[in-house]
């Protein structure tokens, strides 16, 4: 391979021996749930901050119910098997300082909510679906919980069960 040519060669050889997913991206499209997308989604900055606001949350929600306010964790939301966990930036703002120190604008938060969950309406507003999924990989890579297991048995506390 001559310097001069060595992008389309390459491109020659992904061509030949590289299966292509086709999707919304340009040229690859990511695996959604693997490894690398978990850490990015969850790993830096205040994405992280809401992560651990959110597990520390779901193991003891104590501290913010006990300000007469919480998130709705239900099971009769419709087309959201096993139950869910809806916020707002708001909220989480308003309890900051119950599980995190120093609460970032409720626009920061909402931002780094983006990583984590999806804007859904429900009874009429607007609320953030948590991805448990990403909020539980956080926890356990991060020490807040030893395993999978016990960030579910929390859920289920909730009465949130994972959909499998």
């Amino acid at each position: 391979m001559t310097h001069g040519t060595a992008i389309v060669e390459h491109a020659l050889w992904l061509q030949q021996n590289r299966q292509v997913q086709y999707g919304s991206r340009f040229l690859v499209e990511g695996e959604p749930g693997s490894e690398l997308e978990m850490s990015m989604m969850t790993g830096s900055g205040l994405r992280s901050e809401v992560c651990n606001w959110i597990a520390s949350y779901i193991t003891n929600p104590t501290k913010v119910m006990a300000a007469g306010s919480k998130p709705i964790a239900t099971k009769q939301i419709e087309g959201m098997p096993g139950g869910a966990l809806l916020v707002t930036a708001k909220m989480l703002h308003d309890h900051w300082e119950a599980y995190c120190d120093g609460a970032p604008p409720i626009g920061a938060i909402e931002k780094a909510l983006g990583g984590v969950s999806e804007r859904t309406k429900h009874d009429g507003r607007w609320y953030r679906l948590v991805n448990m999924q990403r909020v539980i990989y956080w926890a356990v890579r991060n020490g807040h919980a030893a395993s999978e297991g016990d960030m579910t048995a929390a859920l289920a506390r909730l009465e949130i069960r994972l959909a499998r």
